[in-house]
């Protein structure tokens, strides 16, 4: 007898390899980083480890710096979101309506955007030039 799949499963199927490769990619080093924290490390002397537990979870909710630095970040991160959802959807707003002078400033929005591909291939196609970029003789 053979296997006919349903559709659900068909799916399944076709859908793990990609969910076992992200969870490896994804989910090692994330448990290695837990299992690191666990432990004390030294510097000058990596090969001397001592398991120290919960212990620097501890240390580093305790300390003040740590939650100053969560903030900021917190504060960075709002900020940012904000603005670029604010600076992007007004962008939308004026490319959207009819006004003399729209192609030009629909062209001054997008170069920003459709600059850096053009510079990336420059730069690469000066890196491999036989001229200027770099020489495979000394």
């Amino acid at each position: 007898m053979r296997f006919s799949p349903t559709r659900t499963q068909l799916g399944y199927i076709l859908i793990a390899p990609a969910v076992i490769l992200l969870v490896a990619i994804i989910g090692f080093p994330i448990a290695r980083t837990i299992q690191l924290s666990l432990w004390e490390y030294k510097l000058s002397q990596m090969w001397k480890t001592k398991f120290v537990g919960l212990a620097n979870y501890v240390e580093l909710f305790s300390d003040a710096r740590f939650w100053n630095a969560a903030m900021n970040t917190v504060v960075y991160i709002v900020g940012t979101t904000v603005g670029i959802f604010v600076l992007g959807l007004a962008m939308a707003l004026i490319m959207n309506r009819q006004f003399p002078g729209r192609g030009v400033v629909r062209s001054l929005i997008l170069i920003p955007w459709a600059m850096p591909p053009i510079i990336v291939a420059r730069t690469w196609s000066w890196i491999f030039d036989g001229l200027y970029g770099s020489r495979t003789t000394p």
